[in-house]
């Protein structure tokens, strides 16, 4: 962290309202918790912060609802780690007519642009697709950022070093989010740096190991970082990560 990063963030929470709330979604599609929460080990929140942290199977469209409702009125951070559609979050199925499937799984749309009001808030969307129609659907109103993907992504957990590729990114940008309180301009070219120095790692450094796994990881990566999507949009465009990356392969979506 630089000087003037780490004076910036002694001096935000004095100018910040005290009624943030910090909202973690983790659902998981079975019985057990999902792998992606360990993505936020170690996830530091600002104490004067309300926290709504839920994970497993039983996030329900009801669990966002009650979220929301308790947080009316505060500057929300929203953090969504799963599956996803082009206009929803998706937690898992409940056996009712407007489940969704795919792949032979059933899903639900625990969040969509019904639930969505002029609240001021932040959305960084870990997921598949979102970025296509959900996220301009979030920012219609004044106050409100998102961050997700146009397309679908892949989070391959081959090994510990995999995960821990994933976590530097993901809990990364995550941090500095709900540190900041909201998702602007730099938030975006600071998650595609994260992509580019961890490709990087896997074409030239440390992390070229096996072969297939760097194959995979650097195509997953490259995907990823090029797919970023920010609401509303900057006025300026945004840098390319480099260096130039392959193409995704199609296993392992969420």
């Amino acid at each position: 962290m630089s000087l003037s990063d780490f004076l910036r963030s002694l001096r935000k929470p004095l100018f910040r309202s005290m009624r943030q709330a910090v909202i973690v979604w983790i659902p998981s599609y079975d019985s057990g918790p999902s792998p992606l929460e360990r993505l936020l080990d170690g996830l530091e929140i600002p104490w004067e912060a309300k926290r709504c942290f839920e994970k497993g199977p039983h996030v329900s469209r009801d669990t966002i609802v009650r979220n929301l409702r308790d947080t009316e009125g505060y500057e929300r951070v929203k953090i969504f780690l799963g599956h996803g559609t082009k206009n929803a979050l998706l937690g898992p199925g409940e056996g009712k007519e407007t489940d969704l499937f795919s792949d032979d799984a059933a899903f639900s749309a625990i969040y969509d642009e019904g639930l969505i009001n002029p609240n001021p808030s932040a959305l960084f969307a870990f997921c598949c697709h979102s970025g296509l129609e959900l996220g301009p659907a979030f920012c219609k109103s004044p106050a409100r950022s998102f961050l997700g993907y146009r397309t679908r992504i892949y989070v391959p957990l081959f090994d510990k070093d995999c995960r821990a590729v994933w976590q530097e990114i993901i809990r990364g940008i995550v941090s500095e989010i709900v540190r900041d309180g909201v998702i602007t301009a730099r938030h975006v070219h600071r998650l595609k740096e994260l992509y580019a120095n961890c490709l990087s790692d896997y074409l030239v450094g440390p992390g070229k190991k096996d072969p297939d796994v760097t194959l995979l990881m650097s195509m997953y990566l490259n995907s990823q970082g090029e797919n970023v999507c920010y609401y509303p949009q900057a006025h300026a465009p945004l840098e390319k990560s480099q260096p130039p990356k392959p193409r995704p392969v199609s296993v392992n979506d969420i």
